[in-house]
């Protein structure tokens, strides 16, 4: 079943619940506390309709964090708590859209081949979405990319006369062909924490060069919209770049990382460290220190902060994984968040991309 067919179910009433999370496990959803209990979750068709079209929407976002965060090259743009005007205004200003889309299409969406030639190679502003407090915002962007591959070709296994012809003398032929994709970018646009996230679409790039230079478009294309529409202060804000984003998938099941922070809450809600010494070295009910506070309470959950030397030490990523509670099997925790912490320059951002691909 694909996410598609699950939300078309949910809202028609007719679920089949038991394969919806193998549905987003297969999309490769990033693990987050949307991923906890979706069965159970999605599952009670007694309730009133319009809190199972609630659930719908949920679901939704849920696909489209998938569509933010699929093979994207990512970086952070941070700024100073005096800088937060300047992003709440961004995330509140109503933009005209640079690609206008057709009504009653899903969003956002793969166009198709007729629509192509309406994409520029730089990323066109669709849609602006805002979170239901209206208090971040994301951007998204629908631009048309190049893909060239080649395929070498021997003169000699030519059979057709005109063929052998055309390339007498020559031993080999190399045959090159371009295809146009479309790419999704996003901007995530967060004033609370004080960032902006460039998440530019690497999905199809192969080249370090090309990821890099995707999020340097971006970030100019960005930069022309907001003093454009926005704030004319835009035009010459520096933006202080951050770490590239990690994927988690491979720090959390590859690398070795060391125990930075651990919390076990009560049920009274008091946070106690230190319960906890292996961290994530392996089943956590093997652990001694678990097993001696598991009657503590019923209600209790672990959770671990661990941090990771990335890049020849040039930047730490901290992940925060909630635990389980403590009465529930030895499943590993699924990750939260991760904070990519440290400031690095291009050659190290280039040798990154290389290690991530």
């Amino acid at each position: 079943m694909t996410i598609q067919t699950a939300l078309e179910q949910l809202k028609s009433r007719s679920p089949k619940f038991s394969t919806l999370k193998s549905a987003l496990v297969k999309q490769g959803l990033p693990k987050s506390n949307n991923m906890i209990n979706l069965e159970t979750k999605f599952s009670n068709q007694t309730l009133p309709a319009a809190q199972l079209i609630s659930q719908a929407q949920t679901l939704e976002r849920i696909y489209k964090d998938n569509v933010d965060w699929g093979d994207k090259a990512v970086q952070f743009a941070v700024f100073e708590p005096a800088d937060k005007p300047l992003l709440e205004a961004l995330v509140a200003h109503t933009y005209a859209p640079q690609y206008v889309e057709p009504r009653g299409n899903k969003f956002p969406r793969q166009v198709t081949g007729a629509e192509m030639d309406g994409l520029a190679i730089s990323p066109q502003l669709v849609r602006s979405i805002t979170n239901a407090t209206r208090t971040t915002a994301t951007l998204y962007f629908y631009g048309r990319g190049y893909e060239t591959s080649k395929q070498e070709f021997s003169v000699s296994g030519m059979t057709d006369s005109i063929s052998q012809q055309r390339f007498l003398g020559y031993d080999h032929v190399v045959a090159y062909r371009r295809t146009v994709y479309q790419r999704i970018d996003t901007i995530f646009i967060d004033p609370a924490n004080l960032r902006i996230e460039f998440r530019a679409d690497a999905t199809r790039l192969t080249r370090i060069a090309d990821a890099a230079q995707a999020l340097v478009t971006l970030k100019d294309v960005f930069r022309s919209l907001a003093q454009s529409q926005v704030n004319s202060v835009w035009q010459r804000k520096t933006l202080k770049l951050a770490n590239f984003f990690p994927k988690i998938e491979q720090l959390y099941n590859g690398g070795e990382g060391r125990l930075s922070s651990l919390g076990h809450n009560t049920a009274a809600g008091a946070t106690n460290n230190g319960k906890m010494r292996r961290g994530l070295s392996g089943d956590l009910k093997a652990d001694p220190s678990h097993q001696a506070s598991l009657s503590a309470s019923l209600t209790e959950k672990f959770s671990i902060t661990k941090a990771y030397s990335y890049y020849n030490d040039n930047s730490t990523v901290l992940l925060s994984i909630p635990g389980k509670a403590a009465d529930t099997s030895s499943v590993p925790p699924m990750i939260n968040t991760a904070i990519v912490e440290d400031c690095i320059d291009e050659a190290q951002f280039i040798e990154m991309m290389q290690k991530l691909r």
